[in-house]
C-alpha cells in the first residue's frame, strides 16, 4: 500500500462516518424526540443538487423548539412534495438536545 492507497482509504472512512453520524442523530430524533405542531414556509425544487437529470424538492418549515421558533428543512425526490404548500400544518419531531437543530417532519417525507 502506498501514500495515495492510504489517502484515499481515510478520506472514504471519513465520508462513512459523516454519514453513519448523520443517520444516527436522525434516527435517534425519531425515536427519542418531542413532538411539535409546525408550518410548512415553503416547498420547491432544490437545483442546487442534481442526480440522474433530476432535481430533489426542498420543504422548509418552522416550529416551537423550547419556547423560541425554530426552522429547518429536508430534501425529499418524492414528486408529490411539491403539493405541499406554504402554512400547511405538519407535525415536527425535535431532538431535546440541540444536535445542530435537527428535527424532522413526521410521517417522513420519501
Amino acid at each position: 500500500m502506498n501514500g495515495l492507497d492510504a489517502l484515499f482509504i481515510g478520506i472514504g472512512g471519513y465520508l462513512c462516518w459523516i454519514g453513519y453520524n448523520r443517520g444516527r442523530k436522525q434516527l435517534d430524533v425519531l425515536e427519542h424526540g418531542k413532538i411539535a405542531e409546525g408550518t410548512i414556509t415553503e416547498a420547491r425544487v432544490n437545483e442546487k443538487i442534481e442526480m440522474n437529470d433530476k432535481h430533489p424538492f426542498i420543504i422548509t418549515y418552522t416550529y416551537f423548539r423550547n419556547g423560541q421558533l425554530a426552522s429547518a428543512k429536508v430534501n425529499c425526490w418524492d414528486e408529490t412534495s411539491l403539493s405541499h404548500f406554504a402554512g400547511e400544518p405538519v407535525w415536527v419531531v425535535y431532538h431535546t438536545l440541540d444536535f445542530e437543530n435537527n428535527s424532522s417532519i413526521w410521517p417522513p417525507l420519501a
